[in-house]
């Protein structure tokens, strides 16, 4: 059996192996894990502190303690893939508020700049602002809600 004209395309299946491998994940669903981890994380620490019994504290701070790592974690990887995603710019915002994205005040406007644009179409689709978006960026949002 003849096995050489096989080998020109094994090599080229070879060679072709890592550059499917090194493209990037569906954006989609980059920032899509992202931001429910995020919005995981940001559900438990709007309810620390919110009273209730031991046991319910305990799964309050066992809910942070677990999300909020994932959710850094997410975030970094869907910041360095999409860094323009007006979807992810509130996402991290709401990690910096709680202290888990470190941002410069340049890199906050940027976001906040970055996640006008979509907060103006939610806006103008349902009538109803966002107020984490107003409360993060709040020049950004009279502009947007007060035209």
């Amino acid at each position: 059996m003849n096995t050489r004209p096989i080998m020109p395309w094994l090599l080229l299946m070879a060679l072709a192996l890592p550059a499917c491998a090194a493209k990037k994940p569906p954006e989609g669903a980059v920032i899509s894990a992202a931001l429910d981890t995020i919005d995981a994380c940001y559900h438990w620490a709007e309810e620390v502190g919110g009273g209730g019994d031991e046991e319910r504290a305990s799964a309050i701070e066992e809910g942070f303690n677990r999300d909020c790592p994932s959710a850094q974690i997410k975030a970094r990887e869907a910041h360095a893939l999409y860094p323009g995603n007006q979807a992810l710019a509130l996402g991290l915002l709401k990690l910096n508020d709680l202290g888990y994205f470190e941002l410069s005040e340049d890199e906050k406007q940027a976001l906040c700049l970055d996640y006008s644009m979509l907060a103006k179409k939610k806006f103008l689709d349902s009538r109803v602002k966002d107020e984490y978006f107003a409360g993060f960026c709040p020049a950004q949002a009279s502009m947007v809600y007060e035209r």
